[in-house]
């Protein structure tokens, strides 16, 4: 059942993942600026992944009669993920691609990413308690706040920086 969920989890988080990608550019607003892209460095893509991983955990946690947490296992998949993801993507993008974009290995890298969250975070399969759910509420409105408020004031480091646009955070 782990290899299917997780395989499942990569399919639905990829598909929410498109269909978050342009939402921004779209419908430029305040309200859209937190959730989705507002760029497209490396950074803001931790947003798709949040919003879909958000998405998939409630999905999940609705249909789920497991009496264990889905949300804190999502949100221990999702910290995995963002960590993979902006770690291999970095260093395969400014090393090895030399900052040039590469639309079929950034896939690769955001599939894979996803798939072993899923694989890795299956360690963090836990009996649902308040405590417990309230430690995943925290922390996925902790990852919210950290997104939006770095949206408005990135940091001057590669990994916020659109090398397609030349800025940092929103225009």
């Amino acid at each position: 059942m782990n290899k299917k969920r997780a395989l499942l989890g990569t399919v639905v988080i990829l598909a929410l993942s498109f269909l978050f990608h342009s939402v921004y550019e779209k419908f430029p607003n305040i309200v859209t600026s937190f959730l989705f892209p507002v760029n497209e460095s490396i950074w803001e893509h931790n947003k798709i992944v949040f919003l879909s991983f958000l998405v998939w955990a409630i999905c999940e946690n609705t249909f789920s009669k497991s009496g264990k947490s889905i949300f804190f296992l999502n949100l221990a998949s999702l910290i995995i993920c963002i960590l993979l993801l902006d770690t291999s993507f970095s260093i395969i993008y400014f090393l090895i691609l030399k900052k040039k974009h590469n639309l079929m290995i950034t896939l690769i890298i955001y599939a894979v990413s996803i798939l072993l969250s899923f694989l890795i975070g299956k360690k963090f399969l836990i009996e649902k308690n308040r405590k417990v759910e309230n430690i995943a509420l925290v922390g996925y409105l902790a990852i919210f706040l950290i997104l939006s408020v770095l949206t408005y004031y990135p940091p001057e480091l590669p990994i916020f920086y659109d090398y397609t646009s030349n800025f940092y955070g929103i225009k």
